[in-house]
């Protein structure tokens, strides 16, 4: 986990964001430069669960709660990674809106 050291605006209209984080942190971003999004835990809204189904409960499922799915079809595959922290478990899915969202 990181933090934003600083906050500049130059007169272009776009934001260039410093950032504080752990040696392990930076690692997992195994080189990647562009297309790097931020977020913060604290602008987390909606809550959802875990779900067992099939067999002794083998098959376990994140729901997606109706407040976030809306638009969606659920056929395609969606890009998913995990990310481990002392204290938390990450889970980020990217969604292609081109193949996935009705018209």
């Amino acid at each position: 986990m990181g933090r934003i050291i600083e906050i500049k605006r130059p007169k272009d209209g776009k934001v260039i964001v410093e950032v504080e984080m752990d040696y392990d942190e930076h690692l997992k971003l195994v080189g990647a430069m562009k297309d790097v999004y931020l977020f913060s835990e604290k602008t987390l809204d909606v809550e959802t669960r875990f779900c067992k189904r099939g067999t002794k409960s083998l098959t376990k499922s994140i729901l997606f709660p109706k407040q976030i799915k809306y638009g969606l079809t659920f056929n395609e595959k969606i890009l998913c990674k995990r990310f481990d922290s002392e204290s938390k478990i990450i889970f980020i899915s990217i969604i292609d809106k081109e193949n996935m969202c009705k018209p």
